[in-house]
């Protein structure tokens, strides 16, 4: 159904994109014309394939996804990475630790496991975006947008990142864990390889693991809610002495922008994604340092017990 109009997309919108791209600097102003109000732009073309898969064919009966193995493979994956290469360019502009907050006129929204859960994602979006791609809302997403709950995380995922593209200012995706290397390996890649075969599947996902090594980590509310996927970093430095939460991030991120295993290259950055955290830590009363003269309270979309065993969301 898809592979005629992939085609005509790709040679009449992509390799003109790419062309008008890199031929001259982005501005503020050339961003907005070539990702917002171009309604043939990279991100917009996604957010209207997802919604249109949404609407005419999510609930017939065995509906696989929204592209399969029947579509020309090679040219789906030419715009997937289009579209990857987008998002990466974005995110690495940002931190890994996002400021987020301090006006007034601007509500943000939290958003925490979408677990592939595509229906909910739109339903969401009818609340609180509904006119994206332009929206006075922000938005944060904690991490999971993929896992075993749902079959969807494919569209998810496109979808998020095309919103991300079209607005980065607007909406903020954090890394949680299943976007790390180590936990989907198993979910997203089953899902990959049922829609798309073995080797074209584990493209897709080497392509999303790309655009999930450049995601921020973590996010500071208004100077005073640090929202997380699951963990709270152990900031007890040497001696015993606590370090304040944005002086350990950034002696620890430096100017890398990538972490393809966090565990070893930003252990702040796995703590925070996949940590334990201590039952001393789950007090209403308790407040992590974010510097020498603020103090943040945690919020998290899943809770890990001392045991290993997982608690409520937030």
């Amino acid at each position: 159904m898809f592979s005629s109009f992939f085609n005509f997309l790709f040679h009449h919108f992509l390799v003109d994109w790419v062309t008008r791209w890199g031929s001259k600097e982005m501005t503020r102003n050339r961003f907005s014309v070539e990702n917002v109000f171009r309604h043939n732009s990279t991100a917009n073309i996604f957010i209207d394939l997802v919604r249109d898969f949404k609407e005419k064919q999510m609930d017939q009966p065995d509906c696989p996804g929204m592209l399969t193995a029947e579509e020309d493979l090679d040219t789906l994956y030419s715009y997937l990475e289009t579209l990857a290469r987008q998002t990466c360019a974005v995110l690495r502009g940002g931190a890994k630790l996002l400021r987020l907050g301090g006006c007034e006129h601007n509500s943000i929204f939290v958003v925490g496991d979408l677990q592939g859960g595509l229906r909910d994602l739109l339903h969401i979006e009818s609340m609180l975006f509904r006119s994206a791609p332009v929206t006075g809302n922000s938005v944060l997403f904690l991490g999971n947008y993929t896992g075993p709950a749902y079959s969807y995380g494919f569209e998810v995922l496109l979808y998020l990142f095309a919103l991300k593209v079209a607005m980065p200012n607007n909406f903020h995706l954090l890394r949680g864990k299943n976007e790390m290397r180590t936990f989907n390996g198993v979910h997203l890649k089953g899902e990959l390889v049922n829609k798309f075969g073995d080797d074209m599947g584990e493209k897709i996902l080497d392509l999303f693991n790309l655009v999930f090594d450049c995601m921020p980590v973590a996010a500071v509310l208004n100077e005073s809610v640090l929202c997380t996927h699951s963990g709270i970093p152990n900031l007890v430095g040497g001696g015993g002495k606590r370090r304040p939460l944005i002086a350990a991030f950034q002696a620890e991120v430096a100017n890398k922008t990538d972490f393809a295993d966090p565990r070893k290259e930003m252990p702040i950055g796995y703590e925070v994604s996949w940590g334990i955290v201590r039952t001393s830590f789950l007090s209403p009363f308790f407040k992590l340092s974010l510097d020498d003269g603020k103090h943040s309270r945690p919020l998290r979309a899943q809770q890990r017990g001392e045991d290993g065993g997982k608690g409520e969301g937030f």
